[in-house]
């Protein structure tokens, strides 16, 4: 770093604001050995405020400055080296300060951390922020073709292909380097038995862990097991609980702060965390970790099971859910989580190109002449669009130009239009701050939310009202004063699939069934919405239900538009599935496992008082039922498997990128949607239409050929997958009434 390029700059981009921070305080005592030929490391995050990031991105000196010297007119300082994240470099890349131009006119270098991250609509979104960026090094007066990016991961099976997506760099200039230098430290991987009850076994082997005078982690997959389990651990040990902490995106940074240096300094124990400290946050006094079943990938269990052991042997346990079937099968078959999984965007998906196409020409503009050099080959098309519509205009310079600022339109992690924040107020004070879809599905009135106090301790309170879309101000959260220590609550949510065009349909056979039994398949746009209709409450300590649903009088909505993919059978198809339908309910009969007796368990109540049932007769509940599980296992394959039938573009990351929706309609006509959870779309519901038969043959396939179930009409959670985002647990998953029903005679892929 000494002998660098004295024009030369350098931008460190990482997913995670803790991350950015973490690995800064690395370059800062790097950067101070350096002596005289130090550099100026600069960090900017969401938790900078907006009116501070010109000064502190410019270096004002204000505190020694003359009396009237502002920062507006300090000198300048462009950093030499930039850490930030892809969401603020998105807004970051709009603006005009002279430092920036200066900044961006020396960029050589580009760092991108934690890279298997960018896989998905994510992915897509990031290699169109590296477009603008060549773009803006450009009218910077720089030199674009000269950038150089290094991108590093543990976790990814495809880091050139990855690379080469994420950047437009000619796959001949990509070097992988695969093998790592790093000395590796013993680390102990333990699979527990699958427990009926999680909490108190994370609890027990917590105090065991503190007993022995070990620090460590407990990774919880949602933030409400997070409140569950910090919940049940003060109220089994009292006395251990000043020594544990929560962490979470949402926790505001001084918390955040606090909780890290609190660990560092030994005064903390243990830390119950989301995600939010998965990704590559190096905490070395760290001994332990317990994740609380699957996390969904490969690559997600390794970066946490990563956490322990860094500077000492360490000890990481998995601890199965029973009732998860994927969980049952890990553990039964330890040797599958181990490996790395591919990662792969589409950076020309329709709807994300378009998106960052108009915050270029909002930007700077983009010489037209440029734009497939820059862009891609379906750049041009998409600007000819943009300015047909009005969006966009061609100025006389030949340069495409957007009056508008796009930019709060568009998501960069892949979610609905980046829409304002919700303020959680707790006694007149802002205690955290969450998106508006979190706030739908989290903080509805009357829903108990934990919040963690100033002292560390987390607590839970009512909230007493939700105020969205104010006629001034923040919206705004407001929770009770006082603590709701032994209520959970559970939001009452479905998707609505209304749509609004009709792209393109298609039929397949389905097997014994006669003439006219078909699966039909519609493809199309829709307005996408996610209803919560009410709560239900638990108390914690019995698990029992404390009273009926609670509706309320006026639904809470999050929409947005992106394609779906209706398939539903036609008449004679359904006699046909209610035929295999019995053969697997004989099969159940006949079976003796703890997952089949699960799922005949789960017939026999969808039958007795499944919702999407109610007000159907006998005659049509038995048939509907039917087709719902059928049509659900096919969903699930289909999605789930998409790796193995490449069905999904390469736009889409997983089972994450789709929602499913499923329609009873009063005559016992049942439907399936599937729909990109994006909005604009994330190319799942377009890539599976596009190879539908050919992902159903694959489908089945991989059922009859399953080396863990042997290929049974029952089928298990390695031949169909149970990760599909829904709320349709109540519905058993059958192999033999899936995609075998539409591929009858495949016997290769």
């Amino acid at each position: 770093m000494a002998t660098r390029p004295e024009s030369a700059t350098a931008m460190y981009l990482f997913p995670l604001n803790s991350l950015a921070k973490d690995q800064q305080k690395k370059l800062d005592a790097l950067n101070g050995a350096l002596g005289n030929a130090s550099l100026r490391v600069v960090s900017l995050t969401g938790d900078v405020p907006a009116s501070e990031r010109e000064s502190v991105f410019c270096g004002a000196a204000v505190a020694t400055a003359a009396p009237a010297e502002t920062a507006a007119t300090a000198p300048a300082r462009p950093p030499d080296v930039f850490v930030t994240n892809p969401d603020l470099l998105h807004h970051q890349l709009a603006r005009e300060w002279p430092s920036w131009l200066a900044f961006l006119a020396r960029l050589r270098i580009v760092v991108l951390d934690e890279a298997h991250t960018y896989g998905g609509v994510f992915g897509a979104h990031l290699a169109n922020l590296m477009r603008r960026l060549y773009n803006a090094v450009e009218s910077a007066g720089g030199e674009p073709h000269a950038l150089r990016f290094v991108a590093a991961s543990a976790t990814i099976a495809n880091a050139a292909e990855l690379l080469v997506r994420l950047t437009s760099h000619p796959q001949s200039g990509v070097v992988a380097i695969s093998k790592s230098g790093a000395g590796a430290l013993c680390r102990s991987v333990v699979f527990l038995n699958p427990a009926e009850d999680l909490l108190p076994c994370a609890c027990r082997v917590a105090a065991l862990w503190v007993q022995h005078g070990l620090q460590g982690i407990v990774f919880c997959n949602t933030l409400q097991a997070v409140d569950d389990l910090f919940a049940a651990f003060s109220r089994h040990y009292p006395r251990l609980q000043h020594l544990a902490r929560c962490f979470y995106a949402s926790l505001p940074a001084v918390q955040k702060a606090d909780a890290l240096g609190l660990l560092s300094a030994g005064a903390v124990k243990l830390l119950f965390a989301t995600s939010a400290l998965e990704a590559g946050v190096d905490l070395p006094r760290l001994d332990c970790c317990l994740l609380l079943g699957w996390p969904g990938a490969r690559s997600r269990f390794a970066q946490r099971v990563g956490r322990a052991g860094r500077a000492s042997s360490g000890l990481a346990m998995f601890l199965p859910d029973a009732r998860s079937a994927v969980d049952r099968f890990i553990a039964a078959h330890p040797s599958a989580v181990f490996g790395c999984e591919e990662a792969t965007c589409d950076p020309d998906y329709p709807s994300v190109l378009r998106g960052h196409l108009r915050c270029a020409a909002a930007e700077r503009g983009v010489a037209v002449k440029a734009l497939p050099r820059l862009f891609g080959a379906a750049a041009e098309a998409t600007m000819r669009a943009l300015v047909a519509e009005g969006a966009c205009y061609i100025d006389d310079g030949d340069i495409f130009r957007c009056a508008a600022r796009p930019h709060l339109s568009v998501s960069i992690r892949g979610g609905g239009p980046a829409r304002s924040t919700v303020d959680v107020v707790l006694n007149d004070s802002v205690a955290e701050r969450v998106s508006e879809e979190q706030a739908i599905t989290r903080l509805y009135p009357g829903a108990v939310y934990g919040v963690t106090t100033e002292r560390g301790a987390r607590e839970c309170f009512r909230v007493r009202e939700l105020a969205l879309y104010p006629c001034a101000g923040q919206s705004r959260a407001v929770l009770a004063s006082t603590p709701c220590r032994n209520t959970r609550t559970f939001p009452v949510t479905y998707l609505d699939v209304a749509p609004l065009e009709v792209w393109s349909t298609q039929t397949l056979p389905v097997a014994g069934g006669t003439c006219g039994a078909l699966l039909r398949a519609e493809l199309g746009w829709a307005a996408v919405t996610t209803v919560v209709s009410g709560y239900k409450e638990r108390d914690i300590s019995s698990g029992k239900s404390l009273a009926q649903t609670r509706l309320f009088a006026e639904p809470l909505r999050s929409r947005h538009t992106a394609p779906y993919l209706q398939i539903k059978f036609t008449k004679p198809a359904s006699t046909a599935v209610l035929a295999r339908t019995g053969d697997v309910l004989t099969a159940f009969a006949a079976a003796e496992s703890t997952d089949t007796r699960l799922k005949a368990a789960q017939w026999d109540k969808a039958l007795r008082g499944c919702r999407l049932l109610a007000g159907l007769g006998d005659a049509h509940r038995r048939v509907a039922l039917a087709d719902s599980c059928a049509l659900h296992t096919l969903a699930h394959q289909l999605v789930g498997l998409a790796p193995v039938h490449a069905a999904a573009t390469a736009a889409a990351a997983g089972p994450q990128d789709v929602r499913e929706a499923c329609v009873v309609d009063r005559g016992g006509s049942v439907s399936l949607f599937l729909a990109d959870s994006a909005d604009g779309g994330s190319g799942v519901c377009e890539g599976i239409a596009a190879r539908l038969a050919e992902a159903a043959a694959a489908a089945a396939w991989v059922c009859t050929h399953c080396a863990h179930c042997g290929g049974g009409l029952i089928g298990c959670s390695a031949c169909v997958p149970t990760a599909l985002h829904c709320t349709y647990n109540f519905l058993p998953l059958l192999a033999g009434v899936g995609a075998a029903l539409v591929a009858p005679a495949c016997s290769t892929v």
